[in-house]
């Protein structure tokens, strides 16, 4: 999650729980309607956080035909992938299965050696990041 999310969600949640304070003190003659407040709050809170959720995990960033996933090198160029790749990724696996692909969500999430290479879905790659041409070089 980037810095300006953080401060964000921080100010959000800061200012729904300042406000639930005020409502406390200015209600202390109806308990149940600090209640019903808080409650709203909550609710509120959480469909801010659904919210969040969908437009940085579900919406496409391109609108592109091709192959739908590309493959992001360890210095953050992308490129095509080429006939061997795209036969692995349409490999069946189980969900145990310790072979099985690694799906990048991010163009800057990190893989599991620490990098940001590995395959990611072509409409989840910034519009800004150029997608190159297939590479001679194979991944195995």
């Amino acid at each position: 999650m980037g810095w300006f999310a953080k401060k964000v969600i921080g100010n959000v949640l800061a200012s729904v729980i300042g406000m639930v304070v005020i409502r406390a003190f200015i209600s202390l003659e109806h308990p149940l309607m600090f209640l019903k407040t808080a409650f709203l709050y909550l609710i509120a809170v959480i469909i801010v956080i659904a919210v969040v959720g969908y437009l940085r995990y579900f919406v496409p960033l391109r609108k592109e035909q091709g192959f739908p996933f590309v493959y992001v090198e360890s210095d953050g160029t992308v490129r095509e992938l080429n006939a061997k790749e795209q036969a692995y990724l349409n490999t069946e696996f189980s969900p145990g299965d310790g072979g099985r692909p690694y799906i990048k969500n991010r163009y800057s999430q990190k893989s599991y050696g620490g990098g940001i290479s590995g395959f990611i879905y072509r409409d989840r790659v910034p519009r800004a990041v150029v997608i190159s041409p297939e590479s001679s070089q194979v991944l195995s």
